[in-house]
């Protein structure tokens, strides 16, 4: 008996592979697998990071409808910047990311 545990991977690996299964039209249902023979064992927090990604790729994406307002905004001179805001979040990021990394 052959027993896999999968942990310590990250969103991406899993996006990638849930992606390349999916664009071949196969996911893991699809795969007969010899229960008497190999075991998988998968840790809680991949499962999470399985479910989160496929929730993801499956989000309609609303953001391209404010792009494109905004685009149409700035090429015409009505989208301002609001300078003293734009500093005060970039401090603030900043400062986030300092932190972080102490």
């Amino acid at each position: 008996m052959i027993a896999v545990k999968i942990g310590g991977i990250n969103g991406r690996q899993v996006t990638g592979i849930y992606r390349q299964s999916h664009v071949q039209g196969k996911n893991t249902t699809d795969r007969t697998v010899a229960a008497d023979k190999d075991v998988a064992d998968i840790s809680v927090e991949a499962l999470e990071i399985q479910r989160l990604a496929k929730k993801a790729l499956e989000m309609e994406d609303i953001r391209a409808e404010k792009v494109e307002d905004l685009k149409k905004k700035i090429a015409s001179g009505e989208y301002k910047i609001d300078s003293a805001r734009l500093a005060e979040r970039l401090v603030e990021f900043l400062k986030n990311k300092v932190e972080d990394l102490l």
